[in-house]
């Protein structure tokens, strides 16, 4: 089975490359420059071989998988809730947790200057079919759509589509509003989590109002992100370590529980046919997205606050082709040690004799 190439991004601010195959990592920054204030928020592909580096402290950085090499791009000078990429325009974006969303070109002059999206931002998700549209959310925060072009070129940046809040509960009191987690199940469908164990589907083209929600859990939903095989499919993790896979079609019902996560998870991220989950418990999940079968499991020694895969096909192809000619050259080895060997000739079995008993 493929393994995608994986990168993690810390809770010191440190970015680490993963081997799943052989169950290994890489540093790829120096101990000098851990700090609890700079963990990593974000980290995002900007193109084949540059990641999106966002510190929580500001910093918004471009790394080169290939160099090993990182590059300052911009400073939000404020507390940074995600940062993403939008290729097309070869450009980076950022937002903050008090709602500050900017949009700066690879010359670092900005697109779309700084504007609020609301306050207490604490998710920002890219449409993976169309990068222009962004999805947002926050404490008391409720989802809303960005499409980036709408910002450019001066026009006024509004939302293009603004979710309501589920109606009042038994006792007529207001549901309180807590987005801390969005997916995008395709171009007008998606998926979001919240701090009060609610998985919601919203669907743009027929309300504003989620089309499903669903309880799961205790714990506050941390991450949460759609599986490409199945489309009906999602997959959560909570604070506690709990990490499920939803079936949409079925209310939302639990499929199974992929089991191993310890403490609070932090990233999920679905590739193929697997699904690669890591938190606080320093711990790098590998699973079979169906079977929920347990591939891999590697410790990472730091608190990993999120998670990053792609590029696995290339890597993967030439080591299939390194461990081939690998094989070949210990298969050849091998026959010429067999061929030096002298032949010895069979020897006759010694006939047993019978023995005779007295009478």
């Amino acid at each position: 089975m493929e393994l995608p190439a994986t990168w993690l991004g810390t809770r010191k601010g440190t970015i680490k490359e993963v081997d799943l195959s052989g169950g290994t990592f890489t540093n790829c920054s120096s101990i000098e420059e851990m700090d609890a204030a700079k963990e990593v928020r974000a980290l995002e592909w900007f193109d084949d071989t540059t990641l999106v580096v966002a510190h929580k402290n500001g910093p918004i950085k471009t790394f080169d998988v290939e160099s090993k090499q990182f590059r300052p791009f911009v400073d939000a000078k404020d507390e940074v809730a995600t940062a993403l990429a939008w290729p097309d325009e070869k450009s980076i974006l950022y937002c903050t947790t008090t709602g500050k969303l900017a949009l700066f070109d690879e010359k670092i002059e900005p697109i779309i200057a700084e504007t609020s999206i609301g306050t207490h931002v604490a998710c920002l998700r890219q449409n993976p079919l169309q990068r222009c549209l962004v999805a947002s959310g926050g404490k008391e925060n409720d989802l809303k759509i960005y499409d980036l072009n709408n910002g450019m070129n001066g026009k006024k940046f509004e939302p293009i589509f603004r979710a309501k809040n589920v109606r009042n509960d038994r006792l007529d009191l207001r549901v309180p509003v807590w987005v801390t987690a969005v997916a995008f199940q395709n171009d007008s469908t998606l998926v979001t989590g919240t701090a009060h164990h609610q998985v919601r589907v919203y669907d743009t083209k027929a309300q504003r109002r989620p089309v499903l929600s669903v309880e799961h859990g205790d714990a506050s939903i941390t991450t949460i992100d759609t599986c490409p095989r199945d489309g009906n499919a999602v997959v959560m993790g909570n604070g506690h370590g709990l990490v499920l896979r939803l079936d949409l079609r079925n209310g939302g019902g639990v499929v199974g529980r992929y089991k191993g996560p310890a403490g609070c998870v932090r990233s999920v991220r679905c590739w193929g046919p697997v699904v690669v989950s890591a938190g606080l418990d320093r711990m790098v999940w590998v699973h079979e997205g169906e079977s929920r079968k347990v591939l891999k499991k590697i410790y990472a020694k730091q608190e990993v606050s999120c998670v990053a895969l792609g590029m696995g096909k290339r890597k993967e192809k030439r080591s299939e082709t390194k461990e081939e000619n690998d094989d070949d050259a210990a298969d050849s080895d091998a026959d010429e040690i067999w061929n030096q060997m002298d032949i010895i000739p069979d020897l006759e079995p010694k006939k047993k004799k019978k023995r005779t008993t007295k009478a």
